[in-house]
């Protein structure tokens, strides 16, 4: 999440508005918050962050 959400600020020091939503621990997925991101984002971008551990 760290990474993301040093990415966003570099994006918005060039101008750009970003959000980050962390669903990590988002059981069940949240379906409107996701319709809402889509509706509110003309581009949107996931990130997976994969432990070795599984």
């Amino acid at each position: 999440l760290g990474e993301a959400l040093k990415a966003a600020e570099t994006l918005e020091a060039l101008g750009l508005s970003t959000t980050v939503a962390d669903a990590r621990f988002a059981k069940p997925l949240d379906h409107d918050l996701i319709r809402q991101l889509v509706r509110h984002h003309e581009v949107l971008i996931t990130v997976e962050e994969g432990s070795r551990g599984g």
